[in-house]
């Protein structure tokens, strides 16, 4: 069962990666719950496809985002996500390579959770909020 979570989880991942939000959508169950790394400007929790389009639309009104690779792991009753990806400030232009790992748990062939961590939190806030 885990296997068939992991592909879950990595046609989300690709799907986001190849700017497919149709295809990242049909991903997410109805209730899924995405909680965002805390302090960050779009800190918190967004519940389905419009929370996961409305933290996009947060995302994106401050960074560009490029995932540079996505490594996908079977955990069991967790699926993991390991990504590296590039932020660019959209008022400054500067950019900040990254890591994130991201744990999902997935039922009935949807994911439900997806709890997203950056490698420095601290320095994605401080690009999201130059001017």
């Amino acid at each position: 069962m885990s296997d068939e979570n992991a592909k879950v989880v990595h046609e989300f991942l690709a799907a986001f990666a190849a700017g497919d939000i149709q295809t990242a959508l049909s991903c997410l169950s109805e209730d899924a719950v995405v909680e965002e790394a805390h302090g960050l400007p779009f800190s918190g929790d967004y519940i389905g496809g419009p929370g996961f389009l409305d933290i996009l639309n947060r995302m994106s009104s401050r960074l560009g985002a490029t995932l540079d690779s996505i490594d996908v792991y079977d955990g069991g009753d967790v699926v993991v996500g390991r990504l590296e990806l590039t932020f660019t400030s959209l008022a400054t232009g500067r950019s900040l390579k990254t890591k994130a790992v991201e744990l999902y748990t997935v039922a009935d062939g949807k994911i439900t959770y997806a709890d997203v961590y950056y490698k420095d939190p601290g320095a994605v806030s401080a690009l999201a909020t130059e001017s």
